[in-house]
């Protein structure tokens, strides 16, 4: 494996666990296979729910079948080498009303 790119993200994790990229670089988006990261190869999730600011570091294995190259064979992992919160716990056990504006 052969680290390739590397970009910033902003990843959303739900209360159930379940982490969606919620932003990314525009140039980056078709590296993903939509925005759950369960349905993408990710490394270190956060498992908190809340807000994070993410650096992915992108890499990629080139695929070989029998000592051959085999383009089908790929596989990429995106690795998130540091996320920062940047807004945990939006309600925090309050309701709606309580929730200050912004």
């Amino acid at each position: 494996m052969q680290k390739i790119d590397e970009f910033d993200c902003v990843v959303a994790v739900c209360y159930n666990g379940l982490a969606y990229v919620v932003d990314l670089p525009e140039d980056k988006r078709e590296l993903l296979d939509g925005a759950c990261c369960d349905d993408n190869p990710f490394e270190n999730i956060p498992k908190k729910k809340g807000i994070y600011m993410c650096k992915v570091e992108v890499w990629h294995n080139p695929g070989y079948f029998e000592g051959y190259r085999a383009p089908g064979e790929d596989w990429w992992e995106f690795r998130i080498v540091k996320a920062e919160t940047t807004l945990d716990g939006i309600l925090d056990g309050r309701t709606w009303d309580e929730v200050p504006e912004v």
